[in-house]
Parts: C-alpha cells; sequence; structure tokens
C-alpha cells in the first residue's frame, strides 16, 4: 500500500492514569499507530468537564474534585481512553498573627539600630518557620491545642529593605506562607538647633527673658537722658527744633567710622537708614556677611563650631540630637565670640555695622547618616543689635568727649536720643542684624 494512504490503526495513552488536585494541570501523551500513519492527529474529550477539562492540544485541567474520562480520537475514529482523578485541595495552616502585621518602614537608629521582633502564630499546625532574607533564623514544633508559635528578633545598623518570610506545616505536608517587607531608610534631619549662646535675639538671656537693654526705645524723659549725659539732653531739645540734623549727626557715623572701606561704608548708610525708617525688622545683607565670616573671630568660631559637631556626631555613633545641651560643645562654642574690635575694625565699618556680638546660633541641615557615613550642612548664624543702652554711652565716653569736644560730633548722642527720647513718638527702632553662611562636612563613623 503506498506511503500516502497508510490509515491509522490505533492510539494509546500514557501514563495508564492521572491523578490531580484541583487548580493542577496536567496531561496524556498520545501515540498514533503507525508510525507512517497519513494523519496521525488527533481529538479530546472529557466525560466530565466540571471536573476535569481537556484542551485542543491535551492539557487537562482539574476543576472539582471527582473522576473523569480523558478520550483522545484519530481521525478515523481509532480511540483510547483513560481516566483522570481530581483530589480536593489539601488546605494548609491558618497563619493567625503575624509580628509585624504588615509591610513597616523605619528611620534608621543611630548608635542602638533598629531592633524588631518577629513572632508567628498558627493553627493546624506542626511547626512554624521564620526566615530573614532567605535564611531561617527561628523555627517551633511545640503544639498547643493544634496552636503553633514561634518568636525571635533582629536587629538593623544599615539602611536597607528585608523580606521576613512566615511559614506554617501541618501534619499532611501542606504549608501556608506570608511575607512582610521591613525596610531601613537613612536618618535625616531636616532642619535641628545643635548650640544655641546664651543670649538669645533681642533678649537679655533665653526666650521669655527681658528685652535687652539696647532693643528698647522710646523710653526717657528729657530729665532721665540729662541723668546720663547733660549733652543728651541738649540734642533732645535740638531734635525738638531740628530732628533733621539730629538724624544726620547719627547717620554721618556710618562714614565716620567706614572711610577705610567704601563697600561697608554703603552698608553702614543703609543700617542707619534702616534705623531711621522705624520698622524695626531683622537686617542682612550680602557684602555683610562676606566681611564678617572672613574676620579671624569669625572663622575660629566657624572651624570650633564644625569640629566640636563633628565630634559630637562621632561620639554619639551618627546620632544629633543631644549635641545642644552637650556640656563639651555648650562650654566650648560658649567660649568663642565673634569681635570686630580689632584696631584696624575702628574705620573699616564694622565697629559702627556690629562691634561686639550679641549672639550666636548653629543649626544642622540636610543631615544624612546610613549607619556608616554621614553628612550635612551647618547653618552659622551670628547677630548683634543695632542699638544703643546707658552702657554704651558710658563705655565710648572718652571716644564721645572728642568727637563732641574736638569734632563737635554728636553723631553718638544723636543715635543715642533718637533711639531712647520719648519725644520721638516711636519713629525710630532698633533691630537685629543677622549674618549666616553654610558650611557642609561630611564624615565617617
Amino acid at each position: 500500500m503506498p506511503a500516502s494512504t497508510i490509515p491509522a490503526t490505533g492510539v494509546t495513552l500514557s501514563p495508564s492514569s492521572l491523578t490531580l488536585t484541583v487548580g493542577d494541570r496536567g496531561g496524556f501523551a498520545a501515540t498514533v499507530s503507525p508510525s507512517n500513519a497519513i494523519n496521525r492527529t488527533v481529538t479530546w474529550s472529557s466525560s466530565n468537564i466540571s471536573v476535569a477539562g481537556v484542551t485542543s492540544t491535551g492539557m487537562i485541567i482539574a476543576n472539582n474534585a471527582g473522576t473523569a474520562t480523558i478520550t483522545a480520537r484519530t481521525h478515523n475514529g481509532r480511540t483510547a481512553s483513560r481516566q483522570v482523578t481530581v483530589r480536593a485541595p489539601v488546605s494548609g495552616p491558618i497563619i493567625r498573627t503575624t509580628t509585624p502585621a504588615q509591610n513597616i518602614t523605619q528611620m534608621l537608629i543611630p548608635n542602638y539600630g533598629n531592633g524588631i521582633n518577629f513572632n508567628v502564630t498558627a493553627d493546624s499546625a506542626t511547626r512554624v518557620h521564620i526566615y530573614l532574607n532567605g535564611f531561617l533564623i527561628q523555627w517551633s514544633t511545640r503544639t498547643n491545642n493544634g496552636v503553633v508559635s514561634a518568636l525571635t528578633s533582629a536587629r538593623f545598623d544599615r539602611p536597607g529593605s528585608h523580606v521576613i518570610r512566615f511559614v506554617a506545616w501541618n501534619a499532611a505536608g501542606a504549608s501556608t506562607s506570608v511575607s512582610r517587607t521591613v525596610t531601613i531608610t537613612p536618618l535625616t534631619v531636616n532642619s535641628l538647633v545643635v548650640y544655641q549662646s546664651p543670649r538669645h535675639p533681642g533678649r537679655v538671656a533665653g526666650p521669655g527673658s527681658a528685652i535687652a537693654d539696647d532693643m528698647r526705645f522710646n523710653n526717657y524723659s528729657l530729665d532721665q537722658l540729662r541723668n546720663i549725659s547733660s549733652n543728651l539732653r541738649s540734642q533732645a531739645v535740638r531734635y525738638r527744633n531740628n530732628p533733621q540734623a539730629v538724624r544726620n549727626d547719627a547717620r554721618n557715623l556710618a562714614d565716620l567710622f567706614s572711610w577705610q572701606c567704601f563697600d561697608r561704608m554703603i552698608v553702614a548708610r543703609r543700617m542707619f537708614d534702616h534705623f531711621i525708617s522705624g520698622s524695626g525688622t531683622v537686617f542682612s545683607n550680602g557684602v555683610l556677611n562676606l566681611f564678617a565670616f572672613s574676620h579671624p573671630s569669625t572663622v575660629r568660631f566657624v572651624n570650633l563650631s564644625e569640629t566640636e559637631i563633628v565630634a559630637y556626631i562621632r561620639r554619639n555613633r551618627g546620632a544629633p540630637g543631644g549635641a545642644r545641651n552637650d556640656a563639651r560643645v555648650v562650654r566650648e562654642l560658649n567660649a568663642v565670640r565673634p569681635m570686630f574690635n580689632r584696631s584696624e575694625d575702628m574705620f573699616n565699618g564694622m565697629s559702627i555695622m556690629v562691634h561686639d556680638t550679641w549672639g550666636r546660633t548653629v543649626t544642622l541641615r540636610n543631615y544624612t547618616f546610613d549607619g556608616r557615613n554621614f553628612s550635612g550642612t551647618l547653618r552659622i548664624s551670628i547677630y548683634d543689635h543695632f542699638g544703643l543702652d546707658t552702657d554704651d554711652i558710658r563705655g565710648y565716653g572718652s571716644l564721645m568727649w572728642v568727637l563732641e569736644n574736638v569734632m563737635n560730633h554728636n553723631g553718638f548722642s544723636s543715635w543715642y536720643v533718637l533711639q531712647h527720647y520719648r519725644g520721638t513718638n516711636n519713629r525710630y527702632r532698633p533691630f537685629i542684624t543677622w549674618m549666616e553662611r553654610d558650611i557642609e562636612f561630611s564624615g565617617t563613623i
């Protein structure tokens, strides 16, 4: 018989039977004989598709518990059948509780690390395991009326993500698992004051303390001014008749004490104008910042601030939080106060604009710590009061005598009168001068 007309004479299926669990997939292998039959295709059918269905390619899908007969049929009607048994799924144990109960994210705790407890309780179980990143870290086979539990903990001292997997088995070998993710992020601090000098802006000490004397204004009568200095009373009377002349005398101090540096003279003029405007708002200026932070006394404070704060962070394994109350940080930084009182500062503008500073603040900004490396920015803030108190007048006694009796210059007396004389009706107000610079730093624990 020509090969082109050889018919199929039979079909066989293997294996002889098949057992599946609901939800599984499987199949039989169909072999058509003879091997050189012209058409070796088969079609598939199931006697009970509610138990097991079969696709056109012979893939069996287990739907429900029971039995079904799977038949393969050749194109010319030859058949073979096999039985498939579908079992109900074996239920795994029930994981009742886990700790943590959900995915968690924590910021790294420096020095100690993040200690986290892990616990699992399962019903109808014979054993439970706890895995951390794929490694078995705890197990238990102790049963209490069918309830098995396991408890352990771990400490994380670096940022990263960690997978905790809880697995429970029953006597039939069926298992149930639950996974949780623990994410440790780097420690970050957006803004934190790590040093504050004893005197706060505008106050004799901390917040809520009395207003500093050189920030008071509109507080003396003519008689009270005379008790301090006869010339103060004279300037107050002069103000009544010619306030512009008194304002000019005060403003001329800017030129008199800044003639060596024109840039600073401009800033000093602006500061007196700000005082005369009476706004009382905080004053800051880029040129003043530049010269203030290039001054040797300020450079010393900036360098010491960085040294002490970095040393504190290292001593505390990356934790900056307690620096503000640290005895060493407070002692060292309190001992260094930027002052612009060198002889060359007298006529370059620094003494008239700032002279002695009132206080300092160091703020930690944009700080990060990953368990080993840290970095951030220190904002160094220096502030002073642009105003006069009675001690200033008495302290400048010899200088004022020369100015008033030799040079016929009443600048300091005029300034004091504008600020304190009640007859000015609150028109002129002292203000806080604010200077600051950011210093970047980094290090390793």
